[in-house]
């Protein structure tokens, strides 16, 4: 059976498409429009829903390098149990009686436990490039998609004080604003991916585009297995578990003021210009008077 993931899987299929036969094309555009319903059929219902045999299907999961139909729906399969676990981890904890008050100091205890994970991945190394990668680039640009958006424009505040011209490159605007200001990039620039599950494929193919164009790829999200962590330059990461919800933004938000924090203790100018923003702000600042 293939090891690939059910993603790769698809796309293999899709690039494969036009040099298949006319049976293999039929059943390719069906798998490909009907994934989620292929992956819950056994092999007699795809035959009569797509209209091929059972023979032209067991020879095209053979094709995909899995070992007979089974395998290859259920390579299918885990594509949507990822999907659909979110769905899963919330019904069952709705099922629990533990109370509002519960809920949150379970949740709270998670994004605890989430930090000193994130802690436990920092490698000084990945440290090093990344505040290399930031001080060092002509331009930099913040991207996430998805749920990850406010991380990208939270990301980009915390890190323009300390170097001029970080830009958020969706600027809230989703995948199609961003891919539309693709072609500001230029070799030298840096480009900051942020991703947590569930994984936004747009920001896959931004980061991909990105290094076409000779840009550095610094990579914020969740671990090793994510999949922006093989396009980047360097990764660091943000465990994003949660006991009842998708995924927890707690580790994010503390990696990006730790990086803003690192980034500001490598710049030698960082103190003369907080001062400088500092006197800027005194005016509309709230002060306490004394009595």
């Amino acid at each position: 059976m293939s090891d690939e993931p059910s993603h790769l899987l698809l796309g293999a299929i899709a690039r494969a498409r036009p040099g298949y036969s006319p049976a293999f094309r039929k059943l390719a555009d069906f798998v490909l429009n009907n994934a989620l319903a292929v992956s819950t059929m056994n092999i007699d219902e795809l035959a009569r829903a797509a209209g091929v045999s059972v023979a032209t299907i067991n020879r095209f999961a053979h094709r995909c390098g899995c070992d007979g139909y089974p395998p290859f729906r259920a390579t299918l399969r885990k594509l949507y149990e990822s999907a659909y676990a979110p769905v899963e981890k919330l019904r069952l904890g709705l099922a629990r009686d533990i109370g509002a008050a519960g809920v949150v100091r379970e949740s709270l205890d998670s994004a605890a436990g989430n930090i000193r994970r994130s802690h436990e991945l920092l490698q000084d190394e990945q440290v090093r490039r990344a505040v290399e990668l930031l001080a060092n680039a002509s331009q930099v640009y913040v991207a996430g998609l998805g749920v990850s958006a406010i991380h990208a424009a939270f990301a980009a505040n915390c890190l323009e004080p300390f170097r001029a011209g970080v830009k958020d490159l969706a600027a809230m605007g989703g995948v199609e604003s961003a891919l539309r200001r693709i072609n500001v990039l230029r070799a030298g620039d840096l480009v900051i991916g942020i991703a947590l599950p569930r994984y936004s494929r747009g920001i896959v193919e931004l980061l991909g585009l990105a290094r076409q164009r000779g840009c550095k790829v610094l990579a914020l999200t969740d671990g090793p297995a994510s999949p922006i962590a093989a396009l980047a330059d360097t990764a660091l990461y943000a465990v994003a578990e949660h006991p009842l919800l998708y995924a927890s933004n707690a580790g994010m938000v503390a990696l990006i003021e730790a990086l803003g924090a690192a980034l500001a203790q490598h710049t030698g100018d960082s103190l003369e210009a907080i001062s400088a923003q500092t006197e800027r702000l005194l005016p509309y600042l709230y002060l306490d008077e004394p009595p």
